[in-house]
């Protein structure tokens, strides 16, 4: 599986707002400036045993990052969610797992779309 979906990303990257501005940049943006304490709180719940929660958050970053074309991490956090969702406390070394996962992906993924997007 490909890390990013590229014919997501240049689909998107020719939109632009009302404004004039590049709509994928303003998204991508926005989804940096949150993703990483997302991340922190989808951690913090499975420690304090709020699965629910967190199965809902890891649903709303999966569906942010599928919008981005981030495949490799949508993956992880619809794995999580599902994982949360059946109760984490089987396998919370797993969610962390897969969030340690998704920190190291993501930083290949955002680097390569700023070589892209130059």
């Amino acid at each position: 599986m490909q890390k990013i979906n590229w014919e997501t990303v240049k689909q998107y990257s020719s939109l632009t707002t009302k404004d004039g501005a590049n709509l994928y940049l303003k998204l991508l943006s926005t989804y940096k400036d949150n993703i990483y304490d997302e991340l922190t709180r989808i951690d913090l719940g499975v420690k304090e045993s709020n699965f629910e929660e967190s199965a809902a958050l890891a649903h709303k970053l999966k569906s942010s990052s599928g919008n981005l074309g981030l495949d490799t991490i949508y993956s992880a956090l619809d794995r999580i969610e599902t994982e949360l969702s059946e109760g984490a406390e089987k396998s919370p070394l797993l969610v962390r797992s897969l969030l340690d996962t998704i920190k190291e992906d993501l930083t290949d993924c955002l680097d390569e779309l700023a070589e892209f997007l130059e």
